[in-house]
């Protein structure tokens, strides 16, 4: 019985992590299939892989960027053509995500 308990709980926290997601702010959408969000680490680009559904918002996230200049790398690199507004307010982030924090080992 406690191995039930125990994967139900595994979905639970699957469920609450999904819902969590697709609740991420949204920075700038810069086209119909990319879109930029954060969370407190890191900046994420993120791409539609479909409509989505019961279980999922539709959206994956791609890369993950602590510094403005990686992310503006990585937009041109996958992005395609891209709103120049879009652009441009990702140009006006800080350099650092605010409250990323190297590990210091």
């Amino acid at each position: 019985m406690a191995e039930r308990r125990l994967s139900t709980a595994k979905g639970e926290a699957a469920v609450a992590k999904r819902a969590a997601a697709s609740s991420l702010p949204v920075i700038a959408v810069l086209n119909d299939r990319w879109r930029v969000t954060f969370d407190p680490l890191q900046w994420i680009l993120e791409v539609r892989k479909s409509r989505g559904d019961a279980k999922s918002t539709g959206w994956r996230g791609r890369r993950f960027c602590t510094t403005r200049t990686v992310l503006i790398r990585d937009v041109h690199e996958l992005c395609g053509d891209v709103d120049p507004n879009a652009l441009a307010v990702l140009e006006r982030l800080p350099e650092k995500h605010p409250h990323y924090a190297p590990r210091v080992r």
